[in-house]
């Protein structure tokens, strides 16, 4: 059992305990499509009360099988608004805006008005800068906790990386995973790793073809590369490739530490031996290595129930919160803005 899934027992059991003790848990979650369903698996193992707005069509079905075999026990409440869902006698606890980052600074500013305490946001947060430091200044005009899902930083495997004293050299090596899609995860972790330090593009071009989304026409994203220097030394070099199927390889490297992750192959950790001191260039010597099984990223539910458990108080949650991971938009928009758009149909 690795320390991911340890830590998610541990929480479950606090959580469970402190639901017993707690008043009822309201849930608001706007938008019911791929990911909002998968959201939903996970608000349903935490919360009592449910509140879904979803307005494109017809969900009940969806949300009925998802309850089931969630065996939610609770009430759930679906309707066509924001507005609408606010005229319930409850108070909301969490809310969760999942739907497109298409006009989420316009639903953001609605939930912000609803005096939530916490907020859980999906990435890409908009569709341009301009819309992401709009959602900034709302947020800097509230006290709720507001968070961003970057889901790395809840990964173990970092957390070496994160508190070693010198600076990570990151590359990453990927098909169509979109810049807007999968990138901003990378970036976020670049930034995180480095301690939250400024960065900066240094170089970077996009592709000539467009990357399609499996979540409509209108919607799209991009390939290309960008190299990014920050404040403390580190480095990521992040190269998309739009016409290309493979998957993702990482290479991170901190001192004599390397991690290679490999999406097909699992995970790999080169670490010299501490008592190894010959010089630098006979590279690769000394060293041992041992590998994991798989590089796991916690499905959305189960991120969502990590976050709920966090508003609880049966754990801290490391997801950025909206003004870190806005550093790492704009490392985004820097790189597609050099296109010379400004304003991206990434979701």
């Amino acid at each position: 059992m690795g320390d991911f899934q340890k830590d998610q027992l541990v929480a479950d059991l606090i959580s469970r305990i402190l639901g017993s003790l707690c008043n009822v848990l309201n849930v608001l979650l706007i938008g019911a499509g791929r990911m909002g369903l998968r959201h939903l698996r996970g608000v349903a193992k935490e919360a009592d009360e449910i509140s879904i707005v979803y307005h494109h069509r017809n969900i009940d079905k969806e949300v009925r099988q998802v309850l089931d075999d969630c065996d939610f026990g609770g009430t759930v409440n679906v309707v066509s608004s924001i507005e609408k869902a606010a005229r319930g006698e409850n108070k909301f606890d969490a809310a969760i805006l999942s739907a497109t980052a298409e006009k989420r600074s316009e639903r953001f500013e609605k939930v912000v008005a609803l005096d939530i305490a916490h907020i859980l946001v999906e990435k890409p947060l908009e569709q341009s800068r301009e819309n992401v430091l709009k959602m900034q200044t709302l947020a800097n005009q509230t006290t709720s906790d507001i968070r961003c899902n970057n889901v790395f930083r809840e990964q173990s495997i970092f957390d070496d990386f994160r508190n070693g004293n010198d600076s990570v050299q990151m590359t990453v090596n990927a098909g169509a995973i979109g810049l807007g899609c999968g990138g901003i995860h990378w970036i976020d972790l670049a930034l995180f790793l480095s301690r939250e330090e400024s960065g900066q593009l240094v170089c970077g071009k996009l592709d000539h073809l467009a990357i399609s989304s499996g979540r409509g026409a209108q919607f799209g994203d991009f390939g290309g590369y960008g190299l990014y220097e920050f404040g403390d030394g580190s480095t990521l070099y992040l190269r998309i490739g739009a016409e290309s199927s493979a998957s993702v390889v990482c290479v991170i490297t901190q001192g004599h530490r390397q991690t290679v992750i490999d999406y097909l192959g699992g995970v790999s950790v080169h670490q010299r031996d501490e008592n190894v001191d010959h010089p630098n260039y006979l590279y690769g010597q000394g060293y041992d290595t041992h590998h994991e099984s798989s590089f796991s990223i916690a499905d959305a539910s189960a991120q969502t129930r990590l976050w709920l458990q966090n508003v609880k108080g049966a754990r801290r949650s490391k997801l950025p919160t909206l003004k870190e991971a806005v550093k790492g938009h704009e490392l985004l928009f820097d790189l597609l803005e050099t296109g010379g758009a400004k304003v991206f149909p990434i979701t």
